[in-house]
């Protein structure tokens, strides 16, 4: 977001070009859904409790309570993601999520680790000789992962003594979602979300990930049905998704150059993709973590939403329940 006579900016990028959308900030209040985080409210403090996490899951959904771990692996990664280099503000730096500094860890005694099998499942025995060991796992279960990240709310509520703070924050989630399913309305056609890996291969979205729980929750059909990894997501040939009828949602990385989704659009078999042909394909920079928690969530329906409002992909029927009908937002 950028300043412009006093009005915000806002950089959405379609085709091969970007777009600069330049709206006066009462506008952006009056139409354009709030991106500012979902926090449970009001503040708490939880004396006693030192949690350290390996976990970008565990770790940001913690920050949404109110009550952040003390430490955790991968800091500067995950403000990588987040696209936000003061996140985590106060969280030491552990190293890297699968190879910590065991040394640091010890130093800063704390009274639980929190991890998510099947990820760092390898260092549960080194971690247990610091702290108690707290496993919670999101993926490879037969609920689905809407559950899951409910459950995982509510279970670092019960860890930290919040239950009513996780409460609220599910409420609020909740509230947010439907908020933003009214401010679309209905789309005509399915998304497919992808990234483009290479001139031939692309990493698609599907069932069990965390975009294709999001797309559910607002009611906008995943193009993509296909068969999955444990993790939700499946790398398929160009030629494997000719047949997909669908508008095309890409995701920018944040590990990419800038422009790459747009670059790779005009080489190889991408540029002949009916889905690009046909439209002007949407292209969203990631500001969240593939296998977040509800926090990460609400940050790829915010952006998705805003993607799709700058891209003028909403329902043709009149919508309520712009930002100034918004609860959280007044």
């Amino acid at each position: 977001m950028a300043a412009i006579n006093g009005c915000t900016a806002r950089l959405v990028s379609f085709g091969h070009g970007v777009r600069c959308l330049a709206v006066c900030s009462a506008l952006i209040w009056a139409f354009v859904p709030s991106s500012a985080p979902l926090l449970a409210s009001p503040p708490e403090t939880f004396p006693g409790e030192a949690a350290v996490t390996l976990d970008y899951a565990i770790g940001e959904t913690l920050l949404a309570l109110n009550a952040p771990p003390i430490a955790m692996g991968g800091v500067a990664g995950y403000r990588r993601w987040r696209r936000d280099a003061d996140v985590m503000r106060g969280v030491v730096e552990l190293g890297h999520r699968h190879l910590p500094n065991f040394e640091r860890l010890q130093a800063l005694a704390p009274t639980r680790v929190l991890i998510s099998p099947p990820a760092h499942a390898n260092l549960e025995g080194m971690l247990g000789r610091i702290a108690e060991v707290e496993r919670y796992s999101l993926f490879g279960t037969s609920d689905s992962l809407s559950e899951r990240l409910i459950a995982l709310t509510q279970w670092l509520g019960e860890l930290i003594g919040a239950e009513a703070g996780a409460q609220r924050y599910l409420n609020r989630y909740d509230a947010r979602v439907r908020e933003l399913r009214d401010y679309i309305g209905r789309l005509d056609e399915p998304l497919i979300v992808l990234r483009l890996m290479d001139e031939r291969h692309a990493r698609v979205f599907g069932r069990g990930s965390l975009e294709d729980m999001v797309l559910n929750d607002l009611g906008i059909d995943n193009a993509w049905d296909g068969e999955t990894s444990r993790w939700g997501i499946a790398t398929l040939s160009a030629e494997s998704l000719f047949e997909v009828e669908a508008r095309a949602l890409f995701l920018e990385s944040p590990y990419s150059d800038v422009g790459t989704q747009s670059r790779l659009l005009g080489q190889g078999l991408w540029q002949h993709w009916p889905a690009v042909t046909r439209h002007d394909p949407l292209i969203v920079p990631v500001s969240h973590w593939h296998w977040g928690g509800l926090p990460s969530a609400m940050r790829f329906a915010e952006s998705l939403v805003d993607g799709l409002s700058a891209g003028d992909v909403r329902s043709a029927e009149p919508q309520a329940g712009g930002c100034q009908d918004c609860e959280f937002h007044r």
